[in-house]
């Protein structure tokens, strides 16, 4: 597999396989929906709802600095 990636891509793969098992922990490991169409969407609104996670956990750590 690694010689199917360019070297730059292949380097974050880490952070990729990180942040996949981090959705996996907080949100399931399962989906839920049977078409591909709405497992898609499950997929995508698993991302959004990691990222407001994060956002929101950047938002606190800063105002408990201030």
């Amino acid at each position: 597999m690694k010689r199917e990636y360019p070297i730059l891509l292949y380097n974050q793969r880490n952070k990729d396989e990180t942040i996949i098992s981090v959705i996996k922990r907080l949100f399931g490991e399962y989906i839920t929906s049977r078409l591909v169409r709405t497992q898609n969407r499950e997929l995508l609104f698993r991302c959004i709802a990691y990222n407001v996670h994060r956002l929101t956990n950047l938002v606190i750590l800063v105002m408990i600095s201030t």
